[in-house]
């Protein structure tokens, strides 16, 4: 149906639930908000629950926004999340999304600056056999030992690197830059493809699902859901979330 104009006054939607196979048809105003479909239409017929959320292309659905916003076309898909505790879009490792996000990514630092220590102690160790061992009185040579300090140079430069990058996306966070934590998010993203030859299959799944958290807290800070002063977003106060928000793009 159409309103005055020949905007549409409705259009249908088609509501799936991610963990089972059922689907149904939704008649909705694309003017509503979020919040007035999920608890004036949805969560009363009983397809979906009060705390479950709404999902279009891989984007959290927030509540005060309206439907518009987000580019919907006639018979578009949208499933209905079930909350997973200590999992994005609200939380990750049982805290905050952007604090918890920061509790993973300093952990990465600390392994960075572990490897590059680590990587230090074996070219320290190839270049004291190879030159001053056994009394060779600093003159260098090639011997079996050598092959600690070119160990040492591949450990120590990927910790060096990888210590820059996880400093970066602290930084990124902790200012609360939606282009940053993108960037930061990509080489991420890099760096998981170049895992998955050497690392074991549950560190790539626990490395993509951390990927995963981040990717939301772009998409959340760039909409200013997560922003300093914000209640449950890991900001600095207290301050309830503004009543309008930039429309993603």
């Amino acid at each position: 149906r159409r309103a005055r104009g020949g905007a549409p006054a409705t259009m249908r939607l088609r509501l799936k639930n991610v963990w089972a196979s059922d689907t149904n048809y939704v008649d909705v105003d694309p003017s509503q908000t979020v919040s007035v479909l999920k608890h004036g239409l949805l969560v009363p017929k009983g397809l979906m629950g009060a705390r479950d959320s709404l999902m279009y292309r891989g984007e959290h659905l927030l509540d005060e926004l309206p439907l518009s916003a987000y580019g919907m076309p006639e018979d578009a898909d949208v499933y209905v999340m079930e909350p997973l505790e200590c999992f994005p879009p609200d939380q990750c490792c049982c805290f905050d999304l952007r604090t918890g996000v920061k509790t993973f990514t300093s952990c990465f630092l600390a392994y960075d600056i572990v490897l590059f220590l680590i990587g230090a102690a074996f070219i320290g160790a190839g270049v004291y056999a190879s030159c001053f061992a056994a009394g060779q009185g600093g003159a260098c040579r090639l011997t079996r030992y050598s092959g600690f300090a070119l160990t040492g140079v591949v450990f120590a430069g990927s910790g060096l690197l990888g210590l820059i990058h996880d400093a970066y996306g602290l930084g990124a966070i902790n200012s609360y830059s939606a282009g940053g934590i993108r960037c930061f998010a990509i080489v991420h993203a890099v760096r998981l493809v170049l895992s998955i030859g050497v690392a074991f299959p549950f560190g790539v799944i626990l490395y993509a699902w951390y990927l995963y958290a981040v990717k939301v807290l772009y998409d959340r800070v760039r909409r200013g859901d997560i922003a300093p002063g914000i209640r449950g977003s890991g900001g600095d106060g207290g301050a309830v979330p503004p009543a309008s928000k930039t429309p993603p793009v």
